[in-house]
This record gives C-alpha cells, sequence and structure tokens, in this order.
C-alpha cells in the first residue's frame, strides 16, 4: 500500500532536517537533499506502521498547497513509502539500531554527548546501545525533547520492536492460546 504525505526539508547545521506536518514522529535528516529525502521515506514508513500495528487511523495528508515555509530556504515536498516494506520490519530489529542509525550518526551525535545534554547516565546510553538494557519511559522522554520527536516515540517503538519479536518467536505457542467466547 502506497502512501504520499508532504514534507518540508528545513537547512540545519548537518543538512537538512525533515520533518512531516500531519505525522507526529516522523522526522530525520541527511546531509545533503537526496539522503535527507531518502531518510525521510524511511522515517515515515516507520511511523506510519507504528500506526497501523497499534490499530490507530493514519493521519489526513494536508494537500501540499495548503503547507507554508517557515523559512524562505524551506522546501516543501511529497515523499511516498511503500507501507507493505514497513509493516514487518521490526522483526529481528533491536532498538540500539534505530538509536544508533536513524538519530545519533545523523546528527553526528556521541554516546558521550547523548548523556551529557540528555542527563541520561553514559552507563545507560551504553546498556541500549549494546542491547544490555530497554528504554525506559524516562529515558524516551529524554531523548524525544532532544531528538525533537513525541516523548513517547522511543519508548512505543521499543514496544512495537519487542511485541513483534515475541510472536515470531513464540508465534506457535501463541496460537495455541483459545480466545475466550462471550
Amino acid at each position: 500500500m502506497k502512501k504520499v504525505y508532504p514534507a518540508i526539508l528545513e537547512v540545519d547545521p548537518v543538512g537538512y532536517g525533515v520533518y512531516f506536518p500531519d505525522v507526529d514522529g516522523a522526522v530525520t535528516q541527511g546531509k545533503d537533499e537526496l539522503e535527507a529525502l531518502e531518510n525521510a521515506s524511511d522515517a515515515l514508513g516507520i511511523m506510519l506502521a507504528s500506526y497501523i500495528e497499534n490499530n490507530e487511523e493514519l493521519p489526513i495528508a494536508t494537500p501540499i498547497h495548503e503547507l507554508v515555509k517557515k523559512h524562505d530556504d524551506d522546501i516543501i515536498t511529497l515523499v511516498s513509502v511503500e507501507l507493505d516494506d514497513y509493516i514487518t520490519s521490526y522483526e529481528n530489529v533491536v532498538i540500539s539500531e534505530v538509536l544508533n542509525q536513524e538519530f545519533m550518526k545523523p546528527y553526528n551525535v556521541s554516546p558521550e554527548e547523548l548523556s551529557e545534554k540528555t542527563n541520561i547516565p553514559i552507563t545507560i546510553i551504553q546498556n541500549i546501545l549494546h542491547n544490555k538494557e530497554k528504554i525506559t519511559v524516562d529515558t524516551s522522554i529524554r531523548l524525544g525533547h532532544f531528538f525533537g520527536v513525541p516523548a513517547k516515540y522511543f519508548i512505543n517503538l521499543q514496544n512495537d520492536i519487542d511485541v513483534q519479536n515475541f510472536e515470531s518467536e513464540y508465534q506457535d505457542e501463541y496460537n495455541k492460546i483459545q480466545q475466550i467466547k462471550a
């Protein structure tokens, strides 16, 4: 299922930041326009898949001609995504990969800087990055504020990944459970 949403590219210190006015949490960046748009499609896919997997309605896309630039050098464009590529993409994914690849690397943020700026102890950051610790509500809120995504973004992502991985690993056992009859 293909979806198209308007996105706004903003010039930032490391290239371009991208956000979707209609899709909370769908933010990313890239060193140039091409990388920013490629990353934007991924960010959009991940967030829309999260809506679907949580049985939430997809946001309605604002017509592109109704959007207004905040800055003269902003670029308003449409970004498409094939949602089928993302709906099961959490299987065997770990939160450390998402945090590192989608957030820390694009913004060139080291674990030490992330710890310092968010007041999350470096041991917790390191443990998350080495898959020894899961995201907590407090950590999700702090990371959300720092990276400019909703406070629940990281905790929801952690939960989505955990559910996908458990359902995959224990599918046969779960299928044996009979639903209660009314």
